[in-house]
Parts: C-alpha cells; structure tokens; sequence
C-alpha cells in the first residue's frame, strides 16, 4: 500500500474503505450513515447518467466529488449489493468481445426516485 497522500489513486488503494481523503475514519458523530449516504447519491447520479460497471463507478465518484471522497473498490461493491437488496439499482452480467465478463449496475425507478427526494430536501436546505 502505498503511504504518500499524493500518491496513486483508484484501483490498488486497498484497505481504505470508503471515506474522506485526508480526513479521520470516524468523521464525527453519524460518519458512517454519513459518508454511505453521499456515497449512494453519488452512485445513483452517476447511473442515472448511465450504465456502469464498479471499477469505473469508483472512477466517476472520485472525478465527481474531485477526489474529496475516497473508494475503496471491495467497499464499492459491498455498498453496490446492499443497494441491490434495496430495490435502489439492479445488476446484469454484460461479456464484452475481449476482457472478462462484468456485472453491470443500473439506476431503477426506486433509486430515481430517491435520487429525486434527496435532490428535494437538498434545494429545501
């Protein structure tokens, strides 16, 4: 593992869970229900643009919080199945020409739909 903070990012990062870069584990009181909450509007913004694979989700959530948040890819996919189980996005197996098959997330009409609430209580904040 790599120790330097200005080091690789994205894949290979193991261990570090989802979380803040540079920031402590715990993040205060509530961190934890804090951080899977903006990491799961981030993931249904990012499928609600389009489809994705997990690898490539940790990409899009990095880019799109501009590295602010920190993915681990076990993390991601833990985070992808309790989802699922929830009814907020569903998976299929896609088997690309070349390359392995991937399991390939999408948004469902559940997940738009709290994507829109929690756009709803954002622009009433």
């Amino acid at each position: 593992m790599n120790a330097d903070p200005d080091g690789p990012r994205g894949r290979g990062r193991r261990g570090a869970g989802p979380g803040f870069c540079g920031g402590p584990a715990g993040g205060g009181p509530g961190g934890g229900r804090y951080r899977r909450s903006v990491l799961e509007v981030a993931i249904l913004s990012s499928l609600a643009e389009s489809t994705s694979h997990g690898y490539n989700l940790v990409d899009q959530i990095e880019a799109l919080t501009a590295d602010l948040v920190c993915v681990d890819p076990g993390s991601m996919y833990r985070l992808l199945r309790a989802m699922e189980e929830e009814g907020l996005v569903s998976s299929s197996w896609q088997t690309p020409e070349a390359g392995p098959s991937r399991r390939v997330y999408v948004i469902s009409e559940r997940g738009i739909e709290a994507l829109e609430l929690d756009h709803g209580r954002s622009a009433q904040a």
